[in-house]
């Protein structure tokens, strides 16, 4: 007995150690994450996806329209000077816009061709949905539907082609607006400015839907809050989002705060270890790739200071303002 007893009393005294984490999670889908919490964000995030897929939707066919209609503008003024090259440049013209049309009313696998640019608001609604989906021993706390939740993540997949299919549409625009540049600039046609207005507003439009779905809605705002108080979920977040897919994150990783980023001397010890991963040209490979980068920005940078409306709106062809609505133009004076 003189063994038994203090070995009785460690297991107990050890007991609510163990079961602490549990127990925090449970405490917290009870006071905070309720049925309603979680059905509202998972509605709002449902309803909101549908909203953007029709904004984009129509934001994108109405471009297109606009730029074709540029182009047969552009191809009447050229005509009065050179009917010959008039035919020569916009040869094939309607039939390139009318098929891109039909890929995307058709939802064509043609026009997914990109991965797409990362957005965070789309990680952190497909990441969260997933937790609810998959953590049974908290959704069944708050008796969640799962064919409710697994609805909700297949309209924000289907909203994340369909920025997926902007990207696509975006290149496309670039193209044409290179080429017309290339055939038209010794022309001083005034429609080709138009054309490069139109081309910078389609851009401007869908960065602007791409920041304002990183805009929660209330309802998301209230649950994501009480959700990242659950170590489960943040742990969940840490090893299922889309950076952590992209990131070979450490295990130890913390996303926290600026107090917890990693330090100058963890950073250059983890190059080294993926230099010596490489094999033993590794540096040698780490600084070609470097000068990559480099000759990448160099470019990227030309095209900035070009005017070049894949970047940025052209100097004095629009103004920030064309692409809102009404009411978001207005500001208190």
């Amino acid at each position: 007995m003189k063994y038994t007893i203090p070995g009785i009393i460690g297991i107990l005294l050890l007991i609510p150690f163990g079961s602490h984490c549990q127990i925090a999670d449970t405490a917290i889908v009870n006071d905070g994450i309720s049925k309603k919490i979680a059905d509202n964000y998972i509605n709002a995030i449902t309803r909101r996806s549908a909203e953007y897929q029709r904004k984009i939707d129509k934001s994108t066919m109405e471009y297109l329209d606009k730029l074709k209609s540029k182009e047969q503008i552009l191809q009447q003024q050229l005509n009065k000077l050179d009917s010959n090259k008039a035919l020569q440049v916009f040869n094939g013209s309607k039939q390139a816009y009318d098929k891109i049309e039909n890929e995307l009313k058709n939802n064509s696998e043609n026009i997914l061709k990109s991965c797409g640019k990362y957005i965070p608001g789309i990680d952190s609604a497909l990441t969260s949905l997933k937790f609810l989906q998959h953590n049974e021993n908290i959704t069944g706390k708050i008796g969640t539907n799962f064919a409710q939740v697994n609805a909700a993540i297949s309209k924000v997949k289907a909203l994340e082609d369909q920025f997926r299919r902007t990207d696509n549409v975006k290149e496309f625009i670039r193209e044409r607006e290179q080429y017309l540049q290339q055939q038209l600039s010794s022309y001083q046609l005034p429609g080709l400015q138009k054309y490069n207005q139109q081309a910078a507003y389609y851009a401007q439009q869908v960065n602007e839907l791409k920041e304002a779905w990183d805009d929660p809605s209330k309802a998301e705002e209230k649950a994501l809050k009480l959700l990242n108080k659950l170590p489960a979920f943040r742990d969940f977040m840490k090893k299922n989002s889309m950076i952590a897919g992209l990131f070979n994150m450490p295990e130890d990783y913390s996303t926290s705060g600026l107090g917890d980023l990693q330090t100058k001397e963890q950073v250059q010890k983890l190059i080294q270890q993926q230099m010596t991963l490489m094999g033993p040209n590794g540096a040698q490979t780490a600084q070609q790739n470097i000068g990559d980068a480099q000759s990448t920005l160099s470019s990227l940078r030309d095209k900035l200071n070009s005017g070049s409306s894949e970047l940025a709106m052209p100097p004095g062809q629009g103004n920030s303002q064309h692409t809102k609505t009404f009411l978001k133009r207005i500001e208190y004076g």
